[in-house]
């Protein structure tokens, strides 16, 4: 099987987990990256509310949010790129339950994924102290733009991804789970029909900006 995922982030506008504001995506084919999403977004209903907190962290407010696409179209859009790719994220319990919350929040069925976390195959695969995405990106030696800007995460997350592939000689991201003593994981249980498409903003290979 070839080197064929998709690596995802999320970040969230509260301590809600399903108060998605942004939403970055990577789909690598091949071994490489071939397309780079990246969008804002306006939480659920309910849990639309901007916490001092998290705005620190990532910079988003209501107000840059207040024109971007809603959750339901964001995830159409996410649905549809990455097909039938497994689906990666650093900390995927995390991005996967904002996922499912979001989801609940809107009364969506949960879409038919599947998933790894690397996270978890770093922590299981490499001797360092720490095993958040800046940690591990440096260990490996890999770039880092601007961490909780989503795109710039999604794409570390894919270097992770594949640099762990190559140091243990594997070829698919199912290999990747096996060889770090696990397996893969799944969202939703059947067909997903997606809603109208959003503005998710597919940007150039050799240049991804950071959001806004």
């Amino acid at each position: 099987m070839s080197m064929r995922f998709a690596a995802f982030d999320t970040e969230t506008a509260n301590e809600k987990r399903g108060s998605v504001c942004s939403v970055g995506l990577v789909v690598v084919d091949g071994g490489r990256v071939v397309r780079r999403y990246s969008t804002l977004c306006r939480p659920p209903a309910g849990l639309d509310y901007f916490a001092p907190r998290n705005t620190a962290v990532h910079g988003i407010t209501e107000d840059r949010v207040h024109a971007a696409p809603a959750f339901a179209e964001v995830l159409a859009e996410l649905v549809v790129a990455v097909g039938d790719r497994v689906l990666v994220a650093h900390n995927a319990s995390f991005d996967i339950s904002v996922i499912r919350q979001a989801c609940d929040q809107e009364g969506l069925a949960y879409p038919a994924l599947r998933f790894g976390c690397t996270w978890t195959w770093a922590k299981r695969l490499l001797d360092i102290p720490r095993h958040r995405l800046p940690d591990v990106a440096r260990h490996l030696g890999l770039p880092l733009g601007t961490h909780h800007d989503a795109a710039d995460d999604a794409e570390a997350c894919a270097g992770v991804c594949l640099e762990l592939m190559r140091r243990t000689g594997v070829g698919s991201v199912e290999e990747l789970a096996v060889a770090a003593g696990g397996t893969l994981r799944s969202l939703g249980l059947g067909p997903w029909n997606p809603v109208r498409p959003s503005r998710i903003v597919e940007r150039p290979a050799a240049v991804v900006p950071p959001i806004g």
